[in-house]
């Protein structure tokens, strides 16, 4: 939805699919949205000539966007859940009934979440600048993230943050710094 300077309330986009994170350009141009559901990245142009026109930036992504941190240091953070499932891709198409039933299935028939910890980071036109891939034995699913210095945070679903150091070198396997929850 967008509010206009008189108060009107216009609705932008009808065809969202999950949308779950969203996050200004730093010139303020453009609006990037994550829909998990669709499996993109989309950005929306608020103003200029081409202001309404929307363009997928990643489309058909490789797993479940949960969220898109704002710019900071020329660079917003699309965070992935999850990797996607072929079993869930089809289940998307399935009849409304079969998924109503499923969403009803007792919780320790669900698939268990992933370890991987993912997360893109882009710069304001969509190319992406950095990466954060790997497994860590106490953390998964990163549900945000934050940049701050030279440090990259992430939380997830299970009251857990994980504090990555952005200016060391990267190894295979070691990501970062559990931080339990107080």
């Amino acid at each position: 939805m967008r509010r206009t300077p008189d108060g009107r309330v216009d609705i932008v986009d009808e065809n969202l699919h999950l949308a779950v994170g969203l996050a200004i350009t730093p010139d303020q141009s453009a609006l990037l949205y994550a829909e998990s559901g669709a499996h993109r990245l989309t950005r929306l142009r608020v103003t200029g000539p081409e202001q309404g026109r929307r363009e997928t930036v990643f489309g058909n992504l490789p797993g479940f966007c949960a969220n898109l941190s704002s710019f900071t240091a020329g660079r917003a953070w699309l965070v992935i859940g999850n990797p996607r499932s072929p079993a869930l891709d089809r289940l998307a198409t399935s009849p409304a009934w079969l998924r109503r039933l499923l969403w009803h299935a007792p919780e320790r028939l669900y698939p268990a979440p992933s370890a991987a910890v993912w997360a893109v980071a882009i710069d304001p036109s969509g190319c992406i600048v950095d990466q954060i891939h790997g497994r860590h034995k106490h953390f998964h699913c990163a549900t945000g993230a934050a940049e701050s210095g030279e440090f990259l945070y992430l939380v997830g679903p299970h009251t857990s943050l994980l504090e990555l150091d952005l200016t060391g070198p990267r190894k295979p396997g070691t990501l970062g710094c559990y931080l339990p929850a107080r």
